[in-house]
């Protein structure tokens, strides 16, 4: 089976069931990354060669999507690499964004509720 969107694999059975089918032909969901309650996942929706975003998918009890995958952040720039906090609360990614400590890769924090703007972070991604 080849996807471009996220499936998750039955370690006993074998079984692949897809969880995301990217909206375009163009389109790729990435780095996924599981909430430390396991009902969520954080992943990278490339939405053009130059861009993605972080997005939420939730998931039921049995580990099948609940809905359509939430976009989190609009940049409009490379943002992946999405990693939870240890309480759930909040996302870190890497952006190429410019901000207030300027341009190139950086580190990024957003809220998993949505409630606010991403939040550029005093360090690059490689320290």
């Amino acid at each position: 089976m080849v996807t471009d969107g996220l499936a998750l694999l039955s370690v006993e059975s074998g079984e692949m069931r897809s969880l995301t089918s990217p909206p375009t032909k163009s389109s790729s969901d990435l780095l996924p990354a599981v909430s430390p309650d396991g009902r969520t996942i954080a992943f990278a929706r490339s939405t053009s060669p130059s861009a993605a975003e972080i997005y939420l998918l939730d998931l039921t009890e049995d580990l099948k999507s609940k809905g359509e995958p939430r976009r989190l952040t609009s940049l409009k720039v490379d943002s992946f690499a999405p990693t939870w906090t240890p309480n759930g609360r909040e996302i870190i990614f890497s952006s190429i964004a410019a901000g207030v400590f300027g341009a190139g890769m950086s580190l990024w924090r957003i809220p998993a509720s949505g409630a606010a703007e991403p939040e550029q972070l005093p360090f690059s991604a490689g320290e």
